[in-house]
């Protein structure tokens, strides 16, 4: 009987973990977009002093680099 008991308890731990992970998750990416809106933020500032065309091509590129890392990632 405590056979089945134990197997019932660590059914529900494991479900409670993955829960737990999954939350992890998602407040990871969603920190990592709010620190690409801030960098994007802070480039647009630095772009802005120097007016020249090849940083906005530059900035996506790096922008796109960023977000292919953060899929990677999961």
């Amino acid at each position: 009987m405590t056979f089945i008991l134990e197997i019932v308890m660590m059914k529900g731990a494991m479900e409670t973990m993955m829960r737990a992970v999954m939350m992890m998750r998602m407040i990871i990416m969603i920190m990592m977009e709010m620190l690409l809106v801030m960098v994007n933020i802070i480039m647009e500032d630095d772009k802005s002093s120097n007016d020249d065309d090849r940083g906005a091509d530059d900035e996506n590129v790096r922008m796109i680099k960023m977000i292919m890392m953060v899929k990677v990632w999961w």
